[in-house]
């Protein structure tokens, strides 16, 4: 019953499900027999977590969303996430983290 999951790249631009904002995109990967139940990942903001939850927590890439805030992200802010898989029974929590510098999502 392996499992591993890491953080892969911390990017901030526009958000395309939203016209006109932006938002933090932080993507993963996860290596897993048996694939987790949910994938999430908490972060200090202000001094308060804040957390968001990857869509399909099944997949072995994925992508998870923080709409922007108050106050806002910037390219080049350090962010320190933490990573919560939760697997089905017995297993316990699988938890991980990193820290990253924020890039540009507009690619050239």
């Amino acid at each position: 019953m392996g499992f591993s999951g890491n953080f892969t790249a911390v990017t901030f631009g526009d958000d395309p499900e939203a016209e006109g904002k932006k938002a933090l995109f932080v993507q993963g990967k996860t290596d897993a027999t048996d694939p987790p139940a949910a994938i999430h990942v908490v972060m200090l903001r202000s001094g308060e977590p804040v957390t968001a939850s990857a869509p399909a927590p099944g997949l072995n890439d994925w992508t998870v969303k923080f709409p922007n805030g108050n106050p806002p992200f910037a390219v080049g802010e350090d962010v320190f996430l933490v990573g919560v898989a939760r697997r089905a029974a017995p297993q316990d929590p699988f938890v991980w983290n990193g820290s990253f510098s924020i890039a540009s999502r507009d690619f050239p």
